[in-house]
């Protein structure tokens, strides 16, 4: 059984290297609100120091507004689940991973702090219903870069890969009620091309908010994440989004950027874009700071 401890003796149990050979509950404050993460063979460590603060102000601004579901397409170890929870604790949220150690997790994390309305479905999106090999660049079995798709990082030597399904959102929704859907984040390492592709029908029919990194193509000779990057964007257009890159100052948001084109960059502060429904796009106008 996991033992309790506070966040400081977690951090000093880490600093220490023992906290390996501990399955621990460690309370955390994040925006006000309390949460316990399990840590469990050093799993779910990362929560206790979360990451991209500034998608709070985002979630909590967004939600306010839109009360459907939230769908979370790579949850990982759960982060934006901490996030949206610590601002709409009542919002239902639907998230799905690929990776079973993942998952596992994340269903512990759940039953701890008793999240209600909150669902992990351990399968990938894709555009087609298939399995596919996920590659993991690092031994750590929750490696948050492990990509579906293979040369997605050619200069990196990939550890190892294991095999996981892939469906379309059209199959899912013939078990799972995706309607209402009013916020969908994507982080999937490469893989945005076919995860939109897989869920194009569902902006189509219910005009979600997307929340996406899409990591940089860096030199103008790199065709292959061009390619992919334009076709993105060409679907985006089809279905009258408009993309606008989410502005930070260090851990904070400072504001949107509404772009026509998304450049050649090599730079990792720009990669997080919000993808608006032109119909919408007054609302953001209200309430964000919009250049």
């Amino acid at each position: 059984m996991p033992i309790k401890t506070g966040n400081f003796i977690s951090r000093a149990l880490n600093r220490l290297n023992v906290l390996k050979h501990l399955n621990v509950v460690s309370d955390y404050q994040l925006n006000g609100q309390q949460f316990k993460i399990p840590i469990l063979d050093q799993i779910g460590y990362p929560n206790l120091h979360i990451s991209e603060k500034w998608m709070i102000e985002i979630l909590d601004l967004l939600s306010k507004n839109e009360q459907g579901k939230f769908i979370d397409i790579g949850v990982n170890i759960g982060q934006t689940l901490i996030k949206l929870k610590s601002v709409n604790s009542e919002m239902e949220y639907i998230g799905f991973e690929p990776n079973p150690v993942c998952v596992n997790y994340v269903e512990q994390l759940i039953q701890y702090n008793e999240f209600k309305d909150t669902t992990i479905i351990p399968i990938g999106i894709g555009g087609g219903s298939e399995l596919m090999k996920l590659n993991f660049y690092h031994e750590n079995t929750t490696d948050s870069s492990a990509s579906i798709i293979a040369d997605f990082r050619p200069d990196e030597k990939i550890a190892y890969s294991k095999y996981v399904p892939l469906f379309t959102i059209e199959k899912i929704a013939e078990s799972i009620d995706l309607s209402n859907t009013s916020i969908v984040k994507i982080d999937v390492e490469g893989a945005e091309l076919e995860v939109i592709k897989g869920i194009q029908s569902l902006l189509s029919k219910e005009n979600p908010f997307v929340l996406m990194e899409i990591l940089p193509t860096y030199k103008s000779d790199n065709d292959f994440r061009i390619e992919r990057q334009n076709a993105l964007l060409d679907i985006f257009r089809s279905e009258n989004y408009k993309t606008l890159r989410i502005i930070k100052q260090g851990n904070q948001f400072t504001k949107l950027q509404l772009l026509n084109d998304i450049e050649i960059h090599g730079d990792l502060d720009l990669c997080d874009y919000l993808f608006a429904p032109e119909e919408k796009m007054s609302f953001l106008k209200e309430v964000f700071p919009l250049d």
